[in-house]
């Protein structure tokens, strides 16, 4: 598949609490890692965009289950789980987004509460492939909201990782996101 100028890799919160180990883990995140490493020096080889959202919450944010919301508290802003993990090596010149930091708004999707669409439209940005996790929640309101918001959205099938392990409701997520528009591609597709 032929990358350009105006393509962006999206890499969704691939931070230390989202992997094995961490307070939220999602089973395979690691494994994701080296390939998501590989794809973004790739895009960006060819003047395209690498970017990385990152979940930046408060201790009192909603979402935590001490503070009546259904997560483990994660990705607290400054602490070691906030962190991406320390084998994602992006390239430099990525963009970080930070997301999730209102303690009173559970924003899934990217694009909630955060610089996300500004950053797309200044740097002329036409076509989104989105990698990352959780491929239920976050990869799903994510790839969502750029379709509606007119950017083409692709989904890197083997760079995703779901949190659940019931596999009708990533089933249900991927139907969505195909219902909607929204293609699916593999990284070697990429590679090429």
């Amino acid at each position: 598949m032929e990358l350009s100028l105006t393509d962006a890799l999206i890499v969704i919160d691939i931070q230390n609490d989202f992997c094995e180990g961490g307070t939220v883990p999602v089973e395979g995140a690691l494994a994701l890692v080296k390939s998501l490493t590989t794809l973004s020096r790739r895009v960006q080889s060819v003047g395209g965009r690498v970017i990385a959202t990152q979940d930046w919450h408060t201790e009192k944010h909603l979402s935590f289950v001490e503070n009546g919301g259904k997560w483990p508290q994660h990705c607290v802003q400054g602490t070691e789980g906030a962190n991406f993990h320390p084998n994602l090596k992006l390239p430099v010149g990525s963009i970080v987004i930070r997301k999730g930091a209102d303690p009173k708004i559970d924003a899934q999707s990217a694009f909630a509460e955060s610089t996300f669409e500004e950053t797309l439209r200044r740097h002329s940005v036409e076509r989104l492939f989105i990698c990352g996790v959780p491929a239920e929640l976050t990869v799903l309101k994510t790839a969502l909201d750029a379709r509606s918001l007119g950017f083409e959205t692709l989904v890197v099938e083997d760079g995703i990782a779901a949190l659940t392990r019931d596999a009708a409701e990533v089933a249900r997520a991927i139907e969505k996101m195909k219902t909607a528009g929204i293609e699916f591609v593999t990284s070697t597709e990429l590679a090429t």
